[in-house]
């Protein structure tokens, strides 16, 4: 049996048709498309001005260049701290020697300088009285040679040795080792061990008290050797 389909209705038709036309309408041709892209592009030899693998190299800055201006002068400020720091400590050390020089003569006390001793270098030999500042211009400091001079028999007697230390800054051993803070006057027995430590100046008489306290100095009492 065959089948007969029935003829198309005429707005069946009519729709058919517009449909057509509008399909028609939203084909682009494949050439217009490509000619379009292909005016969009831009021409790789020409963009910029310049063709491609041309591009101008610029010219590394010197090394001395790369330093920034600012850290130039940071390096500059610091050689210029570093120079007067030294120059601080060079007064400093000559004030302490003038200090040490007047009250010194003829007082039979020997007054050492902190940065040329070991505090073990007198280790069962001597007792040391060291004498700490932050600067030889404190008159404690002044004040603490003063009364350590004016009984040098005393001294003497307890084989006591003077060490001086009038800069924060000094790194001596002796600072190193004691860690004061500002003035200090510090009693060294013969054992290398720390008898006395007081922030203020400290007479003659009290500072051989305590020394005579100790076991050492009444084994040497006793035994009369000094």
């Amino acid at each position: 049996m065959s089948l007969k389909f029935p003829a198309r209705s005429g707005l069946a038709a009519a729709l058919a048709g517009g449909l057509a036309v509008l399909s028609a309408g939203l084909i682009v041709p494949t050439s217009l498309a490509a000619q379009s892209s292909a005016a969009a592009a831009p021409d790789p030899d020409t963009a910029g001005g310049a063709p491609a693998g041309d591009a101008p190299v610029l010219p590394l800055p010197r090394a001395d260049a790369m330093v920034a201006p600012d850290a130039a002068t940071a390096v500059g400020r610091a050689a210029e701290a570093a120079a007067d720091t030294d120059a601080a400590r060079t007064e400093i050390a000559t004030e302490a020697e003038a200090v040490v020089s007047e009250l010194a003569p003829g007082s039979g006390v020997p007054l050492l300088d902190a940065a040329d001793v070991e505090i073990d270098d007198f280790l069962w030999v001597n007792r040391l009285v060291i004498v700490f500042s932050d600067t030889p211009a404190d008159p404690r400091f002044t004040r603490q040679l003063e009364m350590l001079t004016a009984r040098p028999a005393d001294l003497a007697t307890r084989d006591v040795v003077v060490i001086v230390d009038t800069d924060r800054n000094s790194g001596s051993p002796a600072r190193a080792r004691l860690r004061p803070r500002g003035f200090s006057m510090v009693l060294i027995g013969k054992d290398g061990e720390v008898d006395l430590r007081k922030p203020f100046p400290w007479d003659v008489r009290e500072l051989s008290r305590s020394i005579d306290k100790t076991p050492l100095r009444q084994q040497e009492i006793r035994d009369g050797s000094r």
